[in-house]
């Protein structure tokens, strides 16, 4: 290195000369040591680049001699991508070239130990048995050569991922010599490189394939999927509104499905969505269009059909899917379903508001009872209700109007409030709401995530009211949809505001909603948990992968399913139970929570198991914070 007359530095590397024109003290060592920095940074980035071209010029002339060998042969242009007739009629004319007897082509997943493909020439057809391909494979698979000529037989062998694809040749009387084996071993090398081309689009169709398939179809029942449902709506309901025609559609609901899960088990009651799903396939027009709309619920698109006929079809769908047993194995298994009816343009003038105005209807018929078929004309209330619903949620947002109420949770070993589980409640057409009045509704919004952050921004700025005469823990609600990162940031950011003590917020998830993104919930607990948070199990023992997700979460409280509670004082079974729940989380250091106590006797029973602490009507219900400060101090 050095510097020229005219006073540019220059640096030999490589066989390369960089030159840099210096308007500095060149004598400064720091500067001087700053410039060579600077040129040796350049430089790197200089061979990457340079490397970088030269790679992707040699990836790019592999790919143009494989578009051109496809571009160039003959059989592929007849063969229209199809493995089996390139590869037939390159077998056929190599017979013809090498005056073989018979040759054949093979694809073996090596994976699955199974031969995918295997084409024989018209010439082998001819010439050998039909058990002959397997001995040839058995004796071409045992050779170690990748390509070899033993008496009258010649093969090549190539890999390509977890496949072995090979060409084998036969002569009844000559043997092969070299330049025969030359030759094969050449036009082997070529059928290979086309075939895996070949194989590379056919697995990207069979996956486009599939992914179609999924995106449109429901995979147990092999129905449409409601995403599909909806787009059939909306083109039929613009076909409709031009010619001024009528259609319908039947949403369908068995009547008690969780019953069927829980006594059955999931396998049965998969089975039974299965037969039902066949049962509807047979009772519909070809031109109707069914789909399975949800976990137990179907729906049916009845074009050009009024009201009056759609009812009738229900009618007719109902005694078509529930008046025999369905046979499961070895089991007659009874079912009811219920129906509800609404017609285009009557309920609705576009495809969401009439299966919004469907979803309405059957939460009404859940209310009445089971087997029964609704329409908008069977009920006093109006569709605005929902509407206006909406709109009070919407409101509830902009107005920061949400209202949380909170519910004791008594420590059994002081008998005095360990904590408060907070509920969310909106006002409505001059009443409150509990969450199950209005959360379907949100949730279909999607605004049900701002309800969240929205009470629990109004609980951490109430928390201030406790005081510090009582240290009180918060059990607040959060659905799996919020384990986000986002979320997590939000609420970091509120507990900061606020100075809420952290280690006194649990989080309760509920364990039938959060098993589906069990990772994810437990990548956020565990970030959470880091900084102090505590979490809670909610509905504990209410599915059947309770003891499994434990595993994956580190868990602070386990909060037993109500219903294993409400029935303790005459249940020996709920007894066992519980008593297992309550043993293995002391071992994991796990406090457990009793749902539902709403006597004295339940009580009694709740603390001879040992449980640390309990909820319920027996200690007071859900109310506003100002009523539950009023009675934490008049206790003192």
């Amino acid at each position: 290195m050095g510097f020229t007359k005219d006073g540019r530095r220059f640096r030999v590397e490589e066989g390369y000369l960089l030159l840099s024109r210096v308007h500095t003290d060149i004598d400064n060592p720091l500067i001087i040591t700053h410039i060579m920095n600077i040129e040796s940074h350049l430089f790197s980035y200089f061979l990457q680049h340079k490397n970088y071209e030269e790679l992707l010029k040699e990836k790019l002339r592999e790919i143009e001699i494989l578009q051109a060998m496809l571009e160039t042969s003959e059989y592929v242009v007849q063969a229209y991508n199809n493995i089996e007739t390139f590869s037939k009629q390159v077998l056929d004319r190599l017979d013809q070239v090498l005056r073989m007897d018979g040759s054949l082509f093979y694809m073996l997943d090596k994976n699955a130990e199974k031969v995918e493909k295997l084409v024989i020439s018209s010439m082998f057809l001819k010439n050998f048995r039909e058990e002959d391909p397997k001995l040839l494979l058995a004796e071409v698979r045992a050779n170690p050569n990748i390509f070899d000529t033993k008496n009258n037989l010649c093969f090549a062998k190539f890999e390509y991922g977890q496949y072995q694809v090979g060409v084998v040749g036969v002569r009844l009387k000559e043997p092969f010599d070299k330049g025969d084996l030359a030759f094969f071993k050449t036009i082997s090398n070529q059928l290979f490189h086309v075939i895996r081309l070949m194989k590379i689009i056919e697995d990207l169709q069979n996956a486009q394939f599939s992914i179609k398939f999924l995106s449109e179809y429901d995979p147990l029942t092999m129905l449409y999927n409601r995403r599909t449902f909806e787009r059939y709506l909306k083109d039929n309901i613009q076909i409709v509104s031009r010619t001024g025609s009528l259609l319908s559609m039947v949403l369908i609901d068995i009547d008690n499905f969780k019953l069927i899960n829980d006594v059955y088990g999931h396998q049965t009651a998969d089975m039974v969505l299965k037969e039902l799903s066949e049962r509807l396939k047979r009772s519909v027009r070809k031109m109707d269009i069914p789909a399975r709309f949800g976990g137990d619920e179907f729906a049916v698109l009845l074009p050009y059909i009024s009201k009056d006929t759609a009812h009738a079809i229900a009618q007719r769908l109902i005694s078509k899917l529930s008046s025999e047993p369905l046979k499961i194995e070895d089991r007659n298994i009874s079912l009811s379903v219920s129906a509800v009816v609404v017609s285009y343009p009557q309920d609705g003038t576009s495809a969401e508001e009439l299966i919004t105005y469907a979803e309405y209807l059957m939460r009404e018929v859940k209310r009445k009872g089971k087997g029964i078929i609704l329409s908008s004309g069977d009920i006093p209330h109006k569709f605005s209700v929902v509407k206006e619903l909406e709109r009070s949620l919407v409101e509830s947002i902009e107005k920061s109007s949400v209202i949380p109420y909170y519910h004791e949770i008594i420590d059994l070993r002081r008998m005095s409030v360990f904590g408060f589980e907070v509920l969310m409640r909106i006002k409505f057409n001059g009443r409150i709401l509990s969450t199950g009045e209005f959360v379907d509704v949100a949730e279909r919004l999607g605004v049900m995530p701002k309800l969240d952050l929205l009470l629990m921004e109004k609980v951490f700025e109430s928390y201030k009211f406790f005081g510090n005469q009582y240290n009180i823990f918060i059990f607040i609600n959060m659905v799996p949809d919020n384990a986000t990162v986002e979320f997590a940031e939000k609420v970091r950011a509120l507990a900061d505001k606020y100075s809420v003590p952290i280690s006194n917020i649990v989080f309760e998830i509920t364990e039938r909603k959060a098993i589906e993104d069990i990772m994810q919930v437990a990548d956020f607990v565990r970030e959470l948990k880091k900084e102090g948070f505590r979490f809670a199990i909610d509905d504990f023992g209410s599915g059947y992968s309770s003891f499994y997700y434990l595993k994956y979460l580190p868990t602070d409280f386990l909060k037993i399913e109500g219903e294993f509670i409400r029935h303790l004082t005459h249940s020996r079974t709920d007894r066992i139970f519980i008593k297992g729940i309550v043993n293995v989380a002391k071992e994991m250091g796990i406090k457990v929570v009793a749902e539902f106590v709403e006597n004295d006797e339940v009580l009694e029973v709740v603390k001879e198991l040992d449980i640390d602490y309990a909820q319920g009507y027996y200690f007071g219900k859900p109310e506003p914070l100002e009523e539950k400060l009023k009675k934490l101090s008049s206790k003192e």
